[in-house]
């Protein structure tokens, strides 16, 4: 029989999880110690990326509920026991195998259970990356070609299976942990945001012979290809508030999952959470600077769940508030 650690519980003990924070914070801890000997690592950059750890073994096996308030993309990392994980939403389940990297999304919603094993040691590593900060970066691409093999699907979340772990994450991952637990000074603080970076930069650029074979396929669209895409497109600009998962897209577009990404980009010049993303913006633009009604009202429209999310990406893409769009445009119409 399992002890169940619930999602309010789980959350309360991972301090740091903050994904719109803005400032620099480490925090290391040990975590559910009536359970076992288990420690919590999490080093938030302030910028859209955090690096966290849960490592140890549980005295009885314990089955942890999840619950997840931001979304997010996520590289996964498992050098211990493999985890059990279900999604409550439509019961799909896997599990996380040692010594694999996982890839993939999260979005606000998603509820699941993780079962960890008794006395088993377990050591999962964590990159959770705002999905603004690889537009940034200009990665946005790379990490949806890194992701165009799902292993699991559910309405909030998919998990894609990259490869095993290489020699160099594992060396990575092992300085990233050894800074972590020795944190004291900011000069150490940039040597492990250094680390996350170039985990990161490792592990989207990694090639397995399946994605390289995949990736090197020439695309060519055909008419019906070209027709698919434009239906594609025009399903997603029409679903904006709740959009269909790529799987769901490819089906309703008569295309499958690998051409409706590669075509997409090909044929649109983005990706399609790309485009999602701008006609989001550019439609609670319009919204705000015509209409009398609230950001948040505004933002519900659009599909975005977190006000304070949606202010945040507002104002990186414009430069302004949402609150401050009508101010703007009356000034400056042509805007």
């Amino acid at each position: 029989m399992s002890y169940t650690i619930s999602a309010n519980e789980f959350s309360d003990n991972l301090i740091g999880l903050n994904m719109l924070s803005h400032t620099r914070s480490f925090h290391h801890q040990a975590i559910f110690k009536q359970h076992g000997c288990v420690q919590w690592r999490c080093f938030n950059t302030g910028h859209g990326l955090i690096y966290c750890s849960l490592s140890g073994r549980f005295n009885e096996e314990i089955r942890i509920e999840e619950k997840v308030d931001d979304d997010y993309l996520f590289l996964a990392f498992n050098q211990g026991s493999s985890p059990f994980v279900r999604a409550l939403s439509n019961d799909k389940h896997l599990h996380l195998h040692r010594n694999l990297c996982f890839s993939g999304h999260m979005c606000q919603g998603h509820r699941s259970y993780n079962l960890y094993a008794k006395e088993a040691l377990h050591v999962n590593h964590f990159l959770l990356i705002d999905p603004v900060f690889l537009q940034n970066f200009c990665l946005e691409s790379l990490f949806e070609t890194h992701t165009s093999f799902s292993m699991f699907e559910s309405d909030y979340c998919a998990i894609h299976r990259a490869n095993e772990i290489t020699e160099r994450q594992n060396t990575l991952l092992h300085h990233i942990s050894h800074a972590a637990h020795a944190l004291d000074d900011s000069l150490q603080a940039l040597y492990l945001e250094s680390q996350i970076l170039e985990l990161i930069h490792s592990t989207l650029t990694l090639q397995s012979p399946l994605k390289t074979e995949a990736r090197d396929q020439e695309i060519r669209l055909s008419p019906d290809d070209v027709k698919s895409l434009e239906k594609a497109k025009k399903l997603l600009l029409h679903s904006l508030q709740t959009p269909p998962s790529i799987k769901e897209l490819a089906y309703k577009s008569a295309i499958n999952e690998f051409k409706l990404k590669k075509g997409f980009k090909t044929l649109f010049g983005t990706t399609i959470y790309g485009m999602l993303h701008t006609h989001r913006l550019e439609q609670a633009k319009t919204l705000l600077q015509h209409n009398d009604m609230s950001v948040q009202e505004a933002a519900k429209l659009v599909g975005y769940k977190s006000f304070s999310h949606f202010s945040k990406i507002f104002k990186e893409r414009y430069g302004f508030l949402p609150i401050q769009a009508r101010s703007v445009f009356r000034s400056h119409p042509k805007e």
